[in-house]
């Protein structure tokens, strides 16, 4: 072949029709997007839900005289000034969360109690004092089992920072010997608020109070 043909076929070959280029895909482009803005939205919701702005301070599952088992837990609460001035509109959920578990190495672990306990905080401008009512039953928000009433919203916090005996296990459910997991977990309950403030607590820090789940190991002697 001469030198000139050989050339001008190189050429052909190399021209930009016969060049493969990936074609654009807008598509495509707008489902990576998509992905990346998902993305950055769950790294967001994930520091958010990783608050720890509750600080555990004890937590205690130990039997009294009489061999039954109680739990106590303390906690250290502290409102930051946005969640001060919100709670002079709208009531806040406090919810704490506890979970005791037998451990069982050839199956799933059994669950030997569970349970929760709701405190509703809420502000009277005409009076000036924070009004508290407790509740073990989370979906009847309204139904206190008793109402307590603080001066100060210091105070009302100290009250639910100290759970005290929310349930009581006699003896005779546990077995001696066994090994358990006790779970525990306060959180303001974002669920409770009306919908505005659900939409504030996505973006802003300061709405995410959270312990996390806390576990202890007990062995029954």
């Amino acid at each position: 072949m001469p030198f000139s043909n050989f050339f001008k076929s190189r050429l052909k070959e190399q021209s930009p029709e016969n060049v493969d280029v990936p074609s654009f895909n807008r598509r495509s482009f707008l489902r990576r997007g998509i992905s990346v803005v998902l993305l950055s939205a769950g790294v967001l919701s994930w520091t958010l839900a990783h608050a720890d702005s509750i600080d555990t301070k004890e937590i205690k599952f130990a039997p009294d005289e009489d061999g039954n088992y109680l739990l106590t837990a303390e906690y250290a609460i502290e409102l930051p000034s946005r969640l001060e001035e919100a709670l002079k509109a709208v009531p806040l959920f406090f919810l704490f969360e506890f979970e005791l578990t037998r451990r069982r190495w050839y199956w799933l672990d059994e669950v030997v109690i569970n349970g929760q306990v709701l405190y509703r905080l809420s502000f009277n401008a005409l009076t000036r004092q924070y009004q508290l009512s407790i509740n073990s039953n989370r979906n009847d928000t309204t139904a206190g089992i008793r109402g307590l009433t603080f001066s100060s919203l210091e105070e009302a916090l100290r009250f639910i920072s100290r759970v005290r005996r929310p349930q009581v296990l006699l003896s005779d459910a546990l077995q001696r010997g066994e090994r358990y997991r006790l779970m525990t977990r306060m959180r303001l309950d974002l669920s409770q608020l009306p919908k505005p403030f659900q939409l504030n607590s996505l973006t802003q820090r300061e709405w995410v109070l959270d312990s996390e789940t806390r576990r202890i190991n007990v062995e029954v002697k």
